[in-house]
């Protein structure tokens, strides 16, 4: 399957992100997941990231597998997905 024209598909196995559900707005608590990149699937009939969960504004449980697409056909905004953490462990800002 070829992801590289998704908006989010410069990924890599074992860089930590940060994905957000909604875009962040005042008076609505932020819906995310944190966590590293542990797979790209190619069986789930869309395109996305395997991540294991490392902190979560509600949904998922500490180390949980949580599939975040790469891209989105409504809601999608620039910075929904960012990375916290590259492959060799060296953080973003």
């Amino acid at each position: 399957m070829d992801n590289t024209n998704l908006k989010f598909s410069g990924f890599k196995v074992g860089q930590t992100i940060k994905a957000f559900d909604f875009m962040p707005m005042d008076g609505r608590p932020d819906r995310f997941v944190q966590g590293k990149i542990i797979s790209i699937p190619e069986d789930r009939g869309y395109a996305c990231y395997e991540v294991k969960a490392d902190a979560s504004s509600i949904y998922y449980d500490q180390g949980t597998s949580v599939f975040v697409p790469m891209e989105m056909d409504f809601m999608e905004y620039e910075e929904r997905i960012t990375m916290i953490m590259d492959e060799h462990g060296r953080e973003r800002v």
